[in-house]
């Protein structure tokens, strides 16, 4: 028989991905919102202004990153699976008495931000939280922080037991190695591109995961000048101490998607034709990212230089040369007409139809032809007269993101 409690730890972390990755989601969200040239009705001070706020924006964004794969070293450390999926946008939390929702910055969106890094001495009032409805039957945690506590908690007593707690093999986690990030960390900053992975070998690394989780933002039992708290705080002064005030971001759309089965849950479903098939794009794009992840942090037999593959396809190049710039491009399309004044935006739907791909030899090709097909819509989206400019960098990018991992697997090259 396993431990009693292992089944109880794989799913408050479990929990905990989910969140993670939400909140990463949302903040990228309203980063790639900003606007970004003068000629967007900004003023030189004013777009430095908003430039910051992104850079800030992308420094929390980039450590969820960190949490996320943290809980999952966790969860592989304990014998269970990475969880790399969220609930489709938005969707109701009892965490933050609101929603995760996407949408664009705006000082109400910052606020929101604020509620959800709020450290436990800040009472919720003050941290522009709504009040918190009752905890449903059988949910054993209210805020943040109460998960982690719990999951710490939990930890240690499950550890104190008499059969071994940390089964999984060490080789199966991602650290900072594979990642190409581990470089010294300094206070609450992560390494390079501010993400530090370590992995989880006993409960005492259990514990210092778990704490760097909650220095450096959400549930932390206090807070620092470079806390994710902090960090939103003072966006939000300088926004709202800005003189004239200003519209810093694009009239994205609110949980933007290509479809609803319920037109009043909140969802935009965006209708202009253009839009839509870079929202396609975006899509296909952010899954084969996911599931290249999945992979990455499932891995078996892979040698270094495979993983190094697999890192090059899902860690930096695919969000930054593709993730990004098609939600950028996105924010500043017309959501319906082409005359309208509100534009689309990325959706992070991350389908239900993303697992892990168990065999390393189809695992490859399946993450193959994902590439090659990913870099088609991109290719063909691009050809479409009126199609954004970076759109065609996007699709030469994506082709040699796919020859790369075809080569460095060693499948045959064929055309994208």
């Amino acid at each position: 028989m396993g431990k009693p409690d292992r089944s109880q730890l794989i799913s408050l972390l479990t929990d905990a991905a989910a969140l993670e990755h939400s909140l990463c989601c949302q903040y990228l969200f309203a980063a790639f919102s900003l606007k970004q040239d003068t000629a967007e009705g900004l003023s030189e001070e004013q777009l430095t202004s908003v430039v910051g706020w992104e850079r800030l924006i992308l420094s929390v964004a980039r450590q969820e990153m960190e949490h996320l794969g943290l809980v999952i070293n966790l969860l592989s450390a304990l014998g269970g699976a990475p969880q790399l999926l969220h609930p489709a946008f938005p969707y109701a939390t009892h965490l933050f008495g609101g929603e995760m929702a996407l949408e664009a910055f705006s000082a109400d969106t910052v606020k929101k931000f604020i509620c959800f890094e709020r450290p436990e001495h800040i009472q919720p009032a003050d941290a522009f939280c709504r009040a918190q409805p009752a905890l449903a039957e059988g949910v054993a945690y209210g805020t943040v922080g109460e998960l982690y506590a719990l999951i710490r908690t939990t930890l240690k007593e499950a550890a104190a037991g008499p059969e071994p707690l940390f089964i999984g093999p060490l080789a199966a986690q991602v650290g900072g190695g594979v990642l190409g990030t581990d470089f010294p960390r300094l206070g609450a900053l992560g390494g390079g591109y501010d993400v530090y992975m370590s992995p989880v070998t006993d409960l005492a690394s259990a514990m210092a995961a778990l704490d760097r989780i909650v220095e450096q933002g959400e549930g932390s039992p206090g807070d620092h000048e470079v806390s994710h708290y902090r960090r939103f705080l003072q966006i939000l002064d300088e926004l709202e101490a800005a003189e004239p005030p200003f519209a810093a971001a694009r009239p994205v759309v609110a949980n933007p998607a290509l479809a609803a089965d319920d037109p009043s849950d909140g969802v935009t479903v965006v209708s202009n034709p253009a839009a839509r098939e870079v929202m396609g794009v975006f899509d296909a794009a952010y899954r084969t990212m996911l599931m290249a992840l999945f992979r990455l942090f499932a891995h078996t037999d892979e040698s270094d230089d495979e993983l190094a593959v697999l890192r090059s396809v899902a860690f930096f190049p695919l969000m930054t040369m593709a993730v990004r710039p098609l939600a950028e491009m996105l924010s500043a399309m017309p959501a319906h007409d082409p005359d309208d004044d509100t534009t689309a935006g990325a959706s992070f739907d991350p389908s239900t139809t993303i697992a892990f791909l168990p065999h390393r030899e189809a695992a490859w090709t399946v993450i193959d032809e994902q590439l090659r097909a990913v870099t088609a819509l991109a290719r063909a989206a691009a050809g479409r007269p009126g199609a954004p400019p970076r759109l065609a960098y996007v699709a030469r990018s994506l082709e040699l993101i796919a020859r790369r991992f075809a080569a460095g697997v060693g499948l045959a090259q064929t055309s994208c």
